[in-house]
């Protein structure tokens, strides 16, 4: 196994944790409540793996982008450094709304 794939796999099972663990409970004045039957349910497990697959999959576009960029074999235009980073002003505003 390769560098790239470890990391890859290492990612993967990272982000699945975190996202689990972030949906197992929430702390109310009274403690926290914990989620287990709703946890536990298929279609949130799916849904967590489907969230660490969609983050996986953006590293990977990020990386293999970079390292072609880093090679030369892509160019930017200034237009689209703008375009970018519109695009990402808007998903950060998504977010947050």
């Amino acid at each position: 196994m390769n560098q790239l794939n470890k990391k890859t796999l290492l990612l993967f099972i990272v982000i699945f944790v975190h996202v689990s663990v972030l949906d197992l409970f929430f702390v109310t004045l009274d403690g926290a409540v914990f989620l287990w039957d709703e946890n536990s349910q298929l279609l949130t497990i799916a849904t967590h793996f489907v969230i660490a697959i969609m983050v996986v999959l953006l590293y990977l576009a990020i990386s293999t982008f970079r390292i072609k960029y880093k090679k030369g074999a892509l160019q930017m235009g200034e237009k689209m450094w703008w375009v970018s980073s519109l695009l990402m002003l808007a998903a950060i505003a998504v977010i947050l709304i």
